[in-house]
């Protein structure tokens, strides 16, 4: 393994480690502490220790932007580990799509009762939704294509995948203009994160289906993406299963950002088992070197401005000669070979990487 997949491969056992520990704590205050209201909390003790680690997490998650390599990561996009996971969020965004739907609809009933101007930040919403509802379409395509294009540089995995994008960032603003809840609701604010992270991270990934990619930040947001939904939709989902309550502004949304726990830790999973794209400078002087003593073997023969190569020497029998122009046996003249100055410990470390 090499030095970037072990250092990812260790963010990811801090991931989870953190990410446990954290939902455990939030699960015990929304079975416990969550008011009627689904809003606020009778105890702050532990949220605010949940919010706490998960806070800590997602800075510690973020340092890997710097402490990872530069060098790319090999991860391919063909091993069953795409499968399930882009088959569970196609899932989710149907579901997703159906609630939207009925948003939609709640919106515009709000709007004809709301007089005058009050209804104003209602059309903002209204206008919000309704880009949700024609990108979701768009989404579930993406989802298609990244199960059955399996090539890393897929330009149209990548430019469906800007949809996605755009349909996590415009549901995050959505929940942002909601009045259902207060803008300080903890609950919407971690939602708002989980799906604000999630697009950062598909914007990466569009990236690399475009052929531009950078791995560290598709690391770094990868594992806060994936630490922040896991912590808005499990305790939302165990909430809703243990007293019927419901954190997230839906059950489709917590269903919707538990999936992408699951697609987004599968696919950093892929890449910390991957290999280095890249030679090391002592590999590719190596690799020079034997290109140019391949290249001396096709070296051409030349007399008095006549030039034979050496596909013309393969028919010539065994006991034949190469002739120029006047029929007179040609002479060799081996052009000269620049070979870089390699030293055994140049060799050493090569083999050594």
């Amino acid at each position: 393994m090499n030095r970037n997949s072990a250092r990812l491969s260790l963010y990811l056992t801090l991931l989870s480690v953190i990410t446990v520990a954290a939902v455990v704590l939030r699960t015990l205050a929304c079975v416990r502490d969550l008011e009627s209201n689904m809003i606020y909390y009778s105890s702050g003790a532990l949220i605010t220790a949940a919010n706490v680690v998960i806070t800590a997490g997602v800075v510690l998650m973020l340092t890997s932007l710097v402490t990872l390599r530069k060098e790319p990561i090999r991860a391919s996009f063909s091993s069953p580990l795409t499968y399930v996971p882009t088959g569970v969020i196609a899932t989710a965004l149907l579901l997703f799509l159906i609630r939207v739907l009925n948003s939609f609809g709640e919106v515009n009933t709000l709007i004809n009762a709301t007089p005058g101007n009050a209804g104003a930040p209602l059309q903002f919403s209204k206008y919000l939704l309704l880009a949700c509802l024609l990108l979701v379409p768009i989404a579930i395509a993406h989802f298609f294509f990244t199960a059955f294009l399996t090539e890393r540089h897929e330009r149209l995995r990548g430019w469906f995948a800007l949809g996605t994008i755009l349909l996590f960032a415009a549901y995050a603003a959505y929940l942002y203009f909601n009045t259902d809840a207060p803008l300080n609701s903890q609950n919407k604010v971690v939602e708002q994160m989980s799906f604000l992270f999630a697009a950062l991270f598909f914007l990466y990934e569009t990236r690399i289906s475009l052929g531009r990619e950078m791995w560290r930040p598709y690391a770094a947001f990868g594992l806060s993406a994936a630490a922040l939904c896991a912590y808005a939709s499990v305790p939302a989902l165990l909430a809703y299963l243990i007293n019927g309550r419901i954190v997230t502004e839906s059950i489709e949304s917590a269903v919707l950002l538990f999936a992408l726990f699951i697609f987004i830790f599968a696919r950093l999973c892929m890449c910390a088992a991957s290999a280095p794209d890249r030679e090391c400078e002592e590999m590719a002087a190596l690799r020079g070197f034997a290109e140019r003593r391949s290249a001396a073997l096709s070296t051409e023969i030349i007399e008095d401005g006549t030039q034979i190569s050496i596909e013309d020497l393969m028919d010539l029998g065994p006991t034949d000669e190469p002739h120029g122009d006047d029929g007179e046996a040609t002479e060799e003249v081996l052009l000269p070979v620049e070979t870089p100055e390699i030293d055994a410990t140049t060799i050493d470390g090569a083999i050594t990487e």
